[in-house]
């Protein structure tokens, strides 16, 4: 009897053992950490693909053993990636699984083709990503338009959650950050870029390029750069389009009109409880949170906090470069520099010095004293004296 629990436990020591080696020996190489379970899985919402190598991430989406472009996938360790990325999904061969990153990263993500639709996805319909950090992101797509850290386009009802990228963007039209183009109810929710943007043509976003659906709890930090239509969130909010709960921190240069340090045209949307930080510049309607606030649009509860908002033509405002619709309850930094040739407006906001903002009472007091900020979803930064998202 001895002899065999003795057996029976050097089985299990063994066991033990392998599964350790395995942990320490299946990596994909450079770096990465692979899980024992990688490349296992069914695909379904319980039992999900795992992708714990660059091996198994080139596997989604190609129908290969199943993994296909409807299927759920569990990433369950940090990759770096070499060479170039092909983007997944498709115009007529979208994206419309769910890809949970568990909150590792991908690393070196790069994208270079003569094609519309790039990013860690090119074109999700109805899908969702989540929990996914996007480091030392290259994208440079010349002329093509449409491209995102974590997807190009996102429509029918998707979702990007609790997302992060760093790095460079550049393309033509609709670029953000994050995503280049949101439509039809798809939402925006709980990301940060820190990617520097730009854009040769217009609907150029810190965040999100284009906006039809909801973008909210995001923020940016890097430099955004465009033609028209440029913001530190978001380039384009279009009605239904909402903008809430969002912060730029970097600053939003552009050559053409329409510059805002969140939104560049607010179109019959809603911006709220946003701020921004950095010096605006642009030609003609240019603000320090949006350029334009056209058709009905709403801006609500925000602040300017910007050093400098110029127009190098005309309508260059605190809040607004020109506003044609409504706003309410803004502030903007007193001692802003405010320049342009022709019309400006410093009276869309009212004034706030800094030892008042960098106060968290002042944030939370609701208007006239303050923009009303709810720290339910803002924290507190007391080495930067501003709130921050959670």
């Amino acid at each position: 009897m001895k002899k065999q629990i003795l057996l029976k436990f050097s089985s299990f020591t063994l066991i033990i053992l392998l599964i350790l080696a395995g942990l320490t020996a299946c990596g994909d190489g450079a770096g990465s950490k692979a899980s024992v379970l990688d490349g296992s899985g069914a695909g379904t919402p319980g039992n999900p693909f795992i992708v714990g190598s660059a091996a198994s991430l080139l596997k989604v989406g190609t129908n290969s053993g199943g993994w296909g472009m409807d299927a759920c996938y569990k990433q369950t360790a940090d990759i770096i990636l070499g060479g170039l990325w092909v983007p997944i999904g498709t115009f007529a061969n979208p994206f419309t699984g769910t890809y949970d990153g568990g909150n590792n990263t991908i690393a070196g993500l790069t994208v270079s083709r003569a094609a519309n639709y790039n990013g860690f996805f090119s074109y999700v319909d109805g899908g969702t990503i989540k929990g996914l950090r996007l480091t030392n992101v290259a994208i440079i797509t010349g002329s093509n338009n449409y491209a995102g850290a974590v997807a190009g386009m996102i429509t029918g009802g998707a979702m990007i959650s609790n997302c992060s990228a760093t790095g460079t963007i550049s393309a033509s039209y609709e670029v953000g950050g994050i995503a280049g183009y949101c439509v039809n109810n798809s939402i925006v929710e709980h990301c940060s870029s820190g990617v520097t943007v730009t854009g040769t043509g217009d609907y150029i976003g810190g965040v999100v390029g284009v906006n039809y659906g909801i973008v909210k709890y995001c923020s940016s930090s890097g430099a955004v750069k465009g033609h028209t239509y440029t913001g530190g969130v978001v380039g384009y909010n279009v009605n239904p389009g909402l903008v809430q709960n969002c912060y730029a921190t970097g600053s939003v240069t552009a050559t053409g009109n329409y510059t805002g340090g969140v939104v560049g045209l607010n179109d019959n949307g809603t911006v709220e409880y946003s701020y921004a930080s950095g010096a605006v510049s642009g030609a003609s309607r240019a603000g320090g949170i949006v350029g334009h606030n056209a058709d009905n649009g709403t801006v609500r509860n925000c602040a300017a906090l910007c050093a400098s908002v110029t127009a190098s033509a005309d309508n260059a405002g605190r809040v607004a470069g020109l506003n044609t619709a409504t706003v309410n309850d803004c502030f903007a930094f007193q001692y802003m520099d405010l320049s342009s040739v022709d019309s400006i407006h410093p009276e869309n906001g009212s004034p706030v010095d800094s030892g008042q903002y960098s106060g968290q009472a002042w944030w939370q007091s609701g208007p006239p004293a303050g923009p009303g900020f709810s720290f339910g979803p803002w924290k507190w930064d007391s080495a930067r004296m501003l709130p921050v998202l959670k």
